[in-house]
């Protein structure tokens, strides 16, 4: 079975800076695909402030569990489908 990459475009906001990080996320995983990459970021281990805030530069080891202070402002594919409003 060949690994087909699936890739998405993120964008974060700090809710106390109002800061934005915007990046693509690619994955290479059999099977990944929008439900995937939907899941990790609203109810998996991305969808935590503590991951989210390594894209701010937050250490590691100072990094906060929660579930406010990163939101996900924008997913969707690189063509450009709205994996939020599915």
């Amino acid at each position: 079975m060949s690994i087909v990459p699936f890739a998405v475009r993120v964008r974060l906001r700090d809710t106390q800076t109002g800061e934005t990080r915007e990046f693509e996320c690619k994955y290479d995983h059999i099977g990944c695909g929008p439900d995937n990459a939907r899941y990790i970021w609203t109810e998996g281990n991305y969808s935590c402030d503590c991951n989210r805030s390594l894209s701010f530069g937050v250490s590691f080891e100072d990094a906060r569990c929660g579930d406010g202070r990163y939101e996900l402002d924008r997913l969707e594919t690189l063509g450009g489908t709205n994996l939020l409003e599915e």
